[in-house]
């Protein structure tokens, strides 16, 4: 709601946006360091992780050229979730597993 009051549409997907290729760039990452275990050739899943962050810096420029304000609420947003999944993180007492 308070982004529907914040920002016109176009800022609201510039700012979905953002966030989707970080989601995006984690898969990939992911990907990339389980490709032996869940198969793909880390050459073309680089490329893709390429790909997305040069799109995701090309998207923070534009942001930060056309509206500063979508520009900050998008770092605030992936800031925010980082706070909530700490919270979680602490109350459920649930830590991060490393595979091997």
């Amino acid at each position: 709601m308070v982004f529907a009051v914040s920002f016109n549409l176009n800022g609201i997907a510039s700012i979905a946006s953002a966030v989707f290729m970080v989601v995006y760039l984690f898969v990939l990452l992911s990907h990339f360091r389980l490709a032996e275990e869940v198969g793909g050739r880390r050459s073309i899943i680089a490329v893709g992780l390429g790909t997305i962050a040069a799109v995701f810096l090309l998207l923070m420029r534009y942001q930060w050229s056309t509206d500063r304000g979508a520009f900050y609420a998008t770092w605030g947003t992936l800031a925010g979730s980082l706070i909530v999944e700490a919270i979680y993180r602490g109350l459920t007492k649930r830590g991060i597993v490393t595979r091997s």
